[in-house]
């Protein structure tokens, strides 16, 4: 029985992937660190508060097999661009640094279609480079999936996602080949195709949008 470390369990995709570990007969415990203690049905899932600033404090206490990293914000909740970038690439990558010192051998990423280093677009470009650091930390198995607009309904309103999410109802049946990776996709398939990621041992390092989805299906 596996242990499975979520980081980001009160967001779109981690609050599905939650829902799923917590019903996956291979994974015995979930350890989710959080900020700030949330409630959590009851299960085999336990909450792990960290004080994100001092990471060193809890470094005896992140431990497991995989590690699902699913934490993100955007610029305008976070407040400026150094806020948006410690929680989206900083946090990330100490965590897993900290979880591949205890052993941990497999992480899965949820990054964002058009992820690159090679950008002038802070976003994408954040998104890129926690990919390539956490790529560099040497665990045995490590998968970035990138989504396009996720699909689902978050606790708090996003104005670009709902527009987004508006404009995907027209345009969402034409974009086929090369543009089918920025159609929208479900947060709940994103989060089954993680699952089954880490399950198959990591086939490929990076699945881009319009893959996931062929990852979710039973």
């Amino acid at each position: 029985m596996k242990k499975a470390i979520l980081l980001g369990a009160t967001g779109l995709v981690g609050g599905h992937l939650l829902e799923l570990l917590q019903e996956a007969e291979d994974y015995g415990q979930v350890q989710v660190l959080s900020r700030r203690p949330i409630v959590l049905p009851e299960g085999k899932a336990s909450v792990q508060v960290c004080d994100f600033d001092h990471l060193e404090r809890h470094a005896r206490q992140i431990q497991g097999d995989d590690l699902f990293i699913c934490i993100g914000t955007t610029i305008r909740k976070a407040g400026s661009k150094a806020a948006f970038r410690r929680v989206d690439l900083e946090i990330p990558l100490e965590v897993a640094s900290i979880a591949k010192q205890n052993g941990c051998r497999g992480a899965v990423l949820v990054s964002s279609v058009g992820a690159t280093i090679d950008t002038r677009n802070f976003y994408l470009q954040t998104k890129g480079l926690v990919e390539f650091g956490l790529a560099q930390l040497g665990f045995e198995r490590f998968t970035a999936v990138r989504p396009s607009l996720l699909l689902g309904d978050r606790d708090e309103s996003r104005l670009g996602e709902d527009f987004g999410k508006l404009a995907m109802k027209v345009l969402g049946p034409v974009l086929r080949g090369k543009l089918a990776r920025y159609k929208g996709i479900a947060a709940r398939d994103v989060a089954k195709a993680m699952l089954a990621i880490a399950r198959m041992g990591h086939p490929k390092p990076v699945y881009e949008s319009e893959e996931l989805a062929s990852w979710a299906k039973p």
